[in-house]
């Protein structure tokens, strides 16, 4: 069985590094871009078209983490229990900060893909540029203009792409506290293999109370609420609202709720 877990573990990070290296040329293409492919390794690198790798990125990101899903109850068991034993407090702080990451980016997944899902040699450097213009306005404060004031290059988001935001930036404001305040649906008990509703304690045995789950359950649920009233309310207010900037600038808050939360893994030893 522990062979079966380290293949597992193998893979994970296999396809862990494959999506790193389809991000970072996609950020790449998108944050530094070139109109014209040169013969350097560099300028190949800021020629390709991010847009391309859309699919490839959330397929990968799926993968990875299922498997990481599947993975973390042993870690749970049998490595978290070791890192506490011997006070390493700063690297199980660093797993703890990277599963609520993992879900906070997990839900960011519908709204990436309808932003980045028509992939184009044209349109690249002109979205790109767009989608910068935007955030910057959302930043300082600009309200979004009417059709047809807006710059050229940006493009309105549809209903159904305002939706996929509503669910990712409502999916953040209401994970933060619920992991702080452990607002968990169900409980798992890995040595056991038991669900229990709701915040359970350990059963004993060793076995740990994991709620990570119960905060994904819990946060979708809500955020797909949030989600379903935000359909009734009518387009003409919901394109007044730079939904581009929030669906960065809301997880980004919700990184630094959750940092400090997780500050005393840090400072304590």
């Amino acid at each position: 069985m522990q062979v079966g877990w380290s293949i597992l573990l193998i893979i994970h990070g296999i396809l862990a590094v494959f999506l790193l290296g389809a991000i970072t040329h996609q950020a790449v293409g998108v944050s530094w871009p070139v109109t014209k492919r040169s013969a350097g390794f560099f300028g190949a690198v800021r020629g390709v078209n991010g847009m391309s790798y859309t699919n490839a990125v959330i397929i990968l990101f799926i993968v990875t983490f299922a498997l990481g899903t599947i993975i973390y109850p042993t870690y749970r068991v049998n490595v978290r229990t070791v890192l506490q034993e011997y006070r390493l407090f700063k690297p199980e702080g660093a797993f703890e900060m990277k599963e609520h990451l993992l879900a906070l980016s997990l839900a960011l997944l519908p709204v990436y893909w309808y932003l980045w899902r028509s992939a184009s040699e044209a349109n690249r450097v002109a979205r790109a540029g767009a989608d910068l213009h935007h955030c910057v306005c959302g930043v300082v404060g600009l309200p979004d203009r009417s059709r047809h004031q807006q710059h050229p290059g940006i493009r309105i988001m549809t209903k159904v792409e305002r939706l996929a935001a509503v669910f990712g930036i409502a999916f953040a404001i209401i994970y933060a506290p619920t992991m702080d305040f452990n607002w968990t649906l169900a409980t798992y008990h890995p040595i056991q293999g038991i669900w229990q509703l709701g915040r359970a304690p350990p059963l004993g045995g060793g076995s740990p109370a994991m709620y990570w789950y119960g905060f994904i359950f819990t946060s979708a649920l809500a955020a797909a609420a949030v989600t379903a009233l935000a359909a009734l309310i009518p387009d003409k207010l919901m394109d007044r609202v730079p939904w581009r900037s929030l669906t960065w600038l809301v997880p980004l808050g919700a990184i630094i709720y959750i940092a400090y939360v997780l500050l005393p893994y840090a400072t304590k030893s």
